[in-house]
């Protein structure tokens, strides 16, 4: 089993660019809108990366162990808080790359059972899209309504 995630969580080890989980969940929205390759880090998907190619991957075992462990579940709790009020106090909607922030977010919520959280993202991430007309794709709204299934 590839520890990578767990202890990246944990605080114990670094993400590639030398960044403690404490440091990014200290980011300014700035910082999190500005950075691209955080967000890997802190929702791992099963698929490699095309945007970061260096993020762990979300294997069965680890999966296993994020559903279970509650300390592991209450960082996700926290990183998820972290994320949901960069979507709910910025523009992202205005930056196509948030879509598959959301995209990746949902999928990662919904393996992991979190599927309160991920209705939560769900909801604002439609919210903003209906309040903004043309912005979002139909494409886009289908797979984040997707994404949101994938665990179920």
């Amino acid at each position: 089993m590839d520890l990578q995630i767990i202890n990246f969580y944990l605080n114990q080890s670094p993400d590639h660019k030398g960044r403690f989980l404490k440091d990014i969940l200290n980011f300014s929205y700035e910082e999190m809108e500005r950075e691209h390759d955080y967000i890997q880090w802190l929702f791992p998907l099963s698929e490699p990366s095309f945007i970061n190619e260096e993020a762990p991957l979300l294997d069965e075992n680890t999966l296993n162990i994020l559903k279970d462990d509650e300390e592991l579940r209450e960082i996700i709790k926290r990183m998820f808080n972290s994320i949901i009020m960069f979507f709910l106090c910025t523009k992202w909607i205005d930056k196509p790359h948030n879509y598959l922030r959301i995209s990746r977010i949902l999928r990662f919520l919904s393996l992991c059972n979190f599927h309160e959280d991920m209705q939560r993202l769900l909801g604002v991430a439609l919210k903003v899209s209906v309040q903004n007309p043309g912005k979002v794709s139909n494409l886009t709204l289908k797979y984040w309504l997707n994404a949101s299934l994938s665990g179920l």
